[in-house]
């Protein structure tokens, strides 16, 4: 048997030299597992999204109308609601007590967002209502005014490889089409990331009006670790932050929309302003797998000969096709909404965004109703 050590060494062992112990502590664990007293249940954690029995308890949480399928519920509030004789997805939904420990305002968005969901269950259509009237500069008024020079942002990193991960992809569609800088080592991330923020400076300069759209939190937290990392471009990258340049369209969407869907990702939203895919797509999880088998295998950062050149060309590609499909994804969600920003009356405001109530070419959509500040 091979023992793979986190710089990538093996170490070999002779499996008669093991097996009886192994067998031993595997029936220890059993035996302490069968007499515990503690109630275990598939709860979400991070380390879902590359666990391969994920699907086994998706299945579960959803056949339990379990609490934890409510888009954006913390395990906290879970507890609390139960506490309360909260257990399922659809209590939640019809209830109208207050819950001790959950603040009005936290309790009615996540009654919300389960009432959406199980009318989407319910009806079989999707369905969406809008945030009226949040604060100033919060939610739909938080997008800025579209401009020709817009660019969009995705960056692939793998946590795992090397000492404090690597951002092994850059992508960024703009006018002139997708681009992609890649990095398999901590020079080429450092060549990689200074051509990136050089590329965005040109384009700044160029239009001063572009801003760089993202799709959560990821993508300007990393270019400070990078910032830090390398010590290079602190003074662009701080510019860029400190001039609001970069728009968080994640940010956007949770403070402005409620969509009926079990997670506010790409792969979830894009079902409101986009036909049905026809193509699989690589969600965050998934794509560090692919590169970590890339990797393992000799493709990334490593590998000689024609099959180790092929299996790096292959996540390349796979990788390449995910993150532009990010990026494209991203791009119909800015302009579209903008553009009804300033029409009068909350709905006219998300039109473009998502689509008119009966439009069956995205799939079957309910129209919005309005949530009152929540």
């Amino acid at each position: 048997m091979r023992l793979i050590l986190g710089d990538h060494t093996e170490n070999f062992f002779q499996v008669d030299d093991f097996v009886s112990y192994a067998r031993l502590a595997l029936r220890r664990l059993e035996e302490v597992l069968a007499a515990s007293p503690v109630d275990t249940y598939p709860d979400r954690v991070t380390h879902c999204q590359i666990c391969r029995w994920r699907d086994v308890c998706e299945e579960k949480r959803r056949a339990d109308d379990h609490l934890s399928i409510v888009a954006g519920i913390r395990r906290d509030q879970i507890r609390r609601l139960k506490q309360a004789g909260i257990a399922t997805t659809q209590a939640l939904a019809s209830s109208t007590e207050p819950v001790e420990g959950i603040g009005e305002t936290a309790l009615e968005r996540i009654r919300s967002q389960a009432g959406l969901q199980v009318q989407a269950a319910t009806t079989g259509e999707r369905a969406y209502s809008l945030v009226d009237e949040p604060a100033p500069g919060v939610g739909l008024a938080a997008l800025p005014a579209p401009s020709r020079g817009d660019l969009f942002f995705d960056m692939e990193g793998d946590p795992y490889v090397l000492d404090g991960g690597l951002e092994y992809l850059f992508g960024l569609a703009g006018p002139d089409g997708y681009r992609a800088w890649w990095a398999h080592d901590r020079a080429a991330e450092k060549v990689a990331f200074e051509e990136f923020v050089d590329h965005v400076m040109e384009r700044w300069q160029e239009d001063a009006d572009l801003h760089v759209y993202h799709y959560a939190r990821y993508e300007p937290d990393a270019l400070k670790r990078l910032m830090g990392r390398h010590g290079t471009r602190e003074d662009e990258v701080d510019r860029m932050l400190r001039g609001g340049l970069f728009v968080d369209l994640y940010r956007v969407l949770r403070q402005g929309v409620r969509i009926s869907e079990e997670s506010y990702s790409l792969k979830s939203v894009e079902h409101f302003y986009r036909p049905e895919r026809t193509e699989s797509v690589l969600d965050a999880g998934s794509s560090i797998v692919e590169y970590e088998r890339c990797s393992s295998a000799g493709g990334a950062g490593g590998g000689r000969g024609r099959g180790a050149r092929s299996r790096r060309g292959t996540a390349h590609r796979t990788a390449r096709v995910a993150g532009r499909q990010k990026c494209r994804r991203e791009r119909p969600m800015a302009p579209r909404a903008v553009a009804q920003l300033a029409s009068p009356g909350g709905q006219s405001r998300l039109v473009g965004l998502l689509p008119a109530p009966g439009d069956d070419r995205r799939g079957a959509v309910r129209g919005p109703r309005v949530d009152r500040g929540t």
